[in-house]
């Protein structure tokens, strides 16, 4: 092992050292010129206050590493480093110098690109960072083990050095560009995305690769603090790169303001992208039968107990905080043997659909039909419903193109079964289980679904002077987590046959709170 004394450095200002010592350099050295570039292994160093060296480090350095301070001054040591593999030894200078810290990394005369991440590695727990050449690629995967670097936290991102405008002076100011692979909610772009880098002012020609295209991005730099702008870029052809891209574009040119396009703006990262249009009725078709299948919620929660057999109307409406129906029904219903009650009829109504991103309306034709028999034990019920519906004043996109106005086809039916309770004078308590499926297909999209359900329903009947009544309640709720409720009371004149319905229906489902309420009349034969 050698033990190497620096006595005067105006005599030797390059030391290449390739063998084993301890390098010990005292105050007496002028090192302001003095470059020790290391081949071999420095097993110890150690500097005198007052003493600055520069090391190039191709070998290994480790052991004790001493910089001593004075009352007036402490030693100092910056590391060279370019990246740049040796041509006769085929070593690389990218080496922590193990045991060192407080000290200067200066990254130079670079070749090709570098990583930061690399760079840092070889760092180590360096005081500054500097950067003096073109070629260095930041990548965030090492910044936050460095104390003096920090990165914005909403960022996710890696960026290369170059040239800008200053968007508040318009002067060409010279900066770090990036890829920005993602922001989170905690992006603040007045705040730095990157400090703790000097010399960001000796960066030139500014690429930005791989930067995701739903973002413009405009770097700039004040002092050792790197500050980025993320215009969002709003041509979706260039954001999604696919029909979709360009649909959403032409969509723009009908209609600016539009709701969807204003919330796929606002979205900041690729996931609030893709939240946005799932949400759309537009770029997912078949959520255009959605109301429509709230709707036969209804129709299958509807009571079958008339009191006679006879012709049926129906006007009804139904409402939520994003869509409605008006419409009516005709059909004919009633007791077709002693504990059997059936029905069939058909409807016609008008929906009307508006939301935060879409707005439509759309004609609902159908059919319903449904039997129950129920005697003092046992109750069974089978009910359903088809229905067709044609929607108007929207264009929704099927996958490669916009559709004008698609037509959409529906069906649901259920069947339960239950026990009877009769507590006193024909006041009934019929718990019941059951399963429900449902059908809907619109353009080219089907989808289906089955889901057991149970409930309970409490009926009463009873005559007074001449006239029979009946009321009820039920409750019904689903493994997808719909609950259905409904009341309803029924009059029939025994003289007259003429009678009727009022019934009030609620639906908790992906709407949230819908409501119905119909008014029936009924003539029996």
């Amino acid at each position: 092992m050698f033990v190497f004394w620096v006595m005067d450095a105006m005599a030797v200002r390059v030391i290449g050292i390739d063998e084993e010592l301890n390098l010990n350099i005292d105050e007496n050295t002028d090192l302001e010129d003095l470059n020790i570039v290391n081949y071999g292994t420095i097993t110890g160093i150690t500097v005198d206050p007052g003493v600055n060296i520069t090391i190039q480090n191709y070998g290994e350095i480790s052991g004790d590493i001493n910089l001593l301070c004075n009352n007036e001054s402490c030693a100092q040591v910056n590391q060279i480093i370019t990246g740049v593999v040796d041509t006769d030894s085929g070593l690389n200078d990218m080496n922590l110098i193990t045991g060192l810290s407080g000290h200067t990394v200066i990254v130079a005369n670079q070749a090709a690109e570098i990583s930061l991440a690399d760079i840092i590695a070889a760092a180590g727990n360096a005081a500054q960072v500097v950067l003096t050449g073109p070629n260095v690629v930041v990548d965030v995967c090492a910044i936050g083990d460095h104390p003096g670097i920090s990165l914005n936290p909403g960022a996710i991102a890696e960026f290369v050095g170059g040239t800008n405008i200053n968007p508040e002076t318009g002067e060409t100011i010279t900066s770090v560009s990036f890829s920005v692979y993602g922001v989170t909610e905690n992006w603040d772009e007045t705040k730095p995305f990157l400090t703790g880098i000097e010399d960001f002012a000796n960066f030139a020609g500014a690429t930005f690769n791989g930067v995701d295209s739903m973002f413009d991005p405009f770097a700039w730099h004040d002092g050792d603090s790197l500050y980025v702008t993320l215009k969002r870029q709003t041509n979706y052809g260039i954001v999604f790169e696919n029909e979709l891209g360009d649909w959403l574009d032409d969509l723009r040119i009908e209609n600016p303001d539009d709701e969807l396009l204003d919330a796929l703006d606002a979205a900041r990262t690729r996931a609030g992208l893709r939240g946005v249009l799932s949400r759309s009725v537009r770029t997912n078709p078949i959520k255009l039968m959605d109301p429509v299948r709230s709707f036969n919620t209804f129709v299958l929660g509807e009571h079958i107990h008339d009191l006679a057999f006879g012709i049926v109307a129906e006007p009804f409406y139904i409402y939520s905080s994003d869509f409605s129906v008006i419409g009516g029904g005709a059909g004919v219903s009633g007791r077709i043997a002693k504990n059997l009650v059936a029905k069939f009829g058909a409807y016609a109504g008008k929906m009307d659909y508006d939301s935060d991103l879409d707005n439509f309306s759309g004609m609902i034709y159908g059919a319903n039909f449904g039997a129950m028999y129920k005697d003092s034990d046992l109750y069974a019920r089978a009910i359903g419903t088809l229905s067709s519906t044609q929607f108007r004043d929207i264009e929704v996109f099927d996958g490669t193109r916009g559709v004008q106005n698609p037509n959409g086809i529906s069906g649901a039916g259920a069947i339960d079964g239950g026990l009877v309770f009769r507590l006193f004078d024909e006041f009934d308590l019929i718990p019941f289980i059951g399963a429900r499926f449902d059908y809907a297909h619109v353009l080219n999209f089907t989808d289906t679904d089955v889901n057991l359900r149970f409930g309970l329903n409490i009926d009463k009947e009873t005559v007074v002077d001449g006239n029979r009544y009946a009321f009820g309640a039920g409750i019904v709720g689903q493994t997808n987590g719909e609950i259905y409720g409904a009341v309803y009371t029924d009059i029939m004149s025994v003289v007259d046959g003429v009678g009727g319905r009022l019934s009030f229906g609620i639906l908790n489902d992906d709407f949230g709170m819908s409501y119905k309420i119909s008014i029936d009349a009924k003539f029996a034969f």
